[in-house]
């Protein structure tokens, strides 16, 4: 089957065909397997399910990181397709959503990768079927909190501007909140933080109080210099690293409800979560306007990304779950030695 007639038979993607039925296809893993054993085989997306299926059949359990829901990604991808009509958009993320939650039954196990995800996730497959939490952790030494807010004030944003969604993100705050800022702080500076920006973000810089960095080898020599961080996502799906990265440095966030959707991130610490831009450029003020709660919040960031995104609490948790998850999947129910030894 050609990737043209799957794509009609299916809903999915080429790159889906691309992944699963050529560099992941069954025979292409099975030969590679062939002769050798596995506690556990490990997916990243559900793209190469039928792989699964073949494994399971050799009697290697199939674990998918979903890394993301991935159905309402491609519904805020077609939502920008002007010419295509709503009625197309329904139909054909109905047939996405149906496929990928259909893959998702063929693996043994799910990792999620956010509570949010996750209560989505297990209304979706049999209640029988084990459902793993991991977030992507950070490097707490790498990343550590190191705020030094500079003079004049700054504003950020911080993004990979490739996606036509972070572009869309960092112009709003240009065009919605920043007019606020001027009007109160007239020397303040927006900064946008982030690789491939397009022209329409360059072409911001044209005022000097607008810095566009484009990619920055190590994001928190910049980032820490903002007073504040804004992130007005829309979708609740996937996952902001990016919070987690500017939280860990210490620099207080402002982001919509979505952006921190699932990520167990409080309103108020270290973050506000702000419905509209109205709420969001009154907030802003708020910690430009106050040095002493600017920093209380700077604290608070810190310690929520170090309570929920140190090793212990992610990549640690995912290595305790999955030697709970393998014993039962295994003859003489036990975990890996070398598991164990992770622990």
């Amino acid at each position: 089957m050609g990737a043209g007639l799957f794509v009609l038979r299916t809903g999915l993607k080429t790159s889906n065909y691309a992944l699963g039925s050529v560099e992941f296809s069954p025979g292409r893993v099975l030969s590679l397997v062939e002769g050798r054993s596995f506690d556990l085989a490990l997916f990243e997306y559900f793209h190469a399910s039928a792989a699964a299926t073949a494994l399971r059949n050799r009697g290697i359990p199939c674990v998918v990181d979903t890394h993301n829901v991935l159905w309402q990604a491609f519904d805020r991808q077609l939502k920008t397709v002007g010419w295509l009509p709503a009625w197309g958009r329904r139909w054909a993320v109905r047939r996405y959503r149906q496929a990928e939650e259909a893959a998702w039954r063929r693996f043994n196990a799910l990792i999620a990768i956010t509570t949010g995800e996750a209560r989505y996730i297990r209304s979706r497959i049999p209640a029988a079927t084990p459902l793993l939490k991991a977030c992507m952790g950070i490097d707490l030494e790498a990343w550590s909190r190191c705020w030094a807010p500079a003079t004049p004030l700054r504003v950020g944003y911080y993004g990979g501007l490739g996606s036509a969604h972070n572009a869309r993100e960092a112009l709003r705050v240009h065009e919605k909140i920043m007019p606020a800022v001027w009007k109160k702080f007239p020397k303040a500076e927006y900064w946008i933080v982030g690789s491939k920006p397009p022209p329409e973000v360059q072409a911001l810089a044209r005022d000097p109080r607008v810095k566009v960095t484009g990619f920055v080898e190590r994001a928190q020599e910049v980032l820490k210099s903002f007073t504040v961080c804004l992130c007005p996502w829309e979708g609740t799906y996937g996952f902001r690293s990016r919070l987690v990265e500017i939280m860990a440095v210490g620099v207080p966030m402002v982001a919509s409800p979505d952006a921190g959707y699932g990520m167990d991130f409080e309103h108020g610490r270290g973050i506000f979560f702000e419905p509209d831009d109205r709420r969001m450029t009154l907030t802003t003020l708020k910690l430009l306007e106050d040095p002493a709660l600017a920093a209380a919040q700077s604290l608070a960031a810190r310690a929520a990304v170090e309570e929920h995104y140190g090793f212990a609490a992610t990549y640690g948790r995912l290595a305790r779950e999955l030697a709970g998850f393998i014993p039962s999947h295994r003859g003489d129910g036990q975990a890996p030695e070398e598991l164990k030894a992770a622990l």
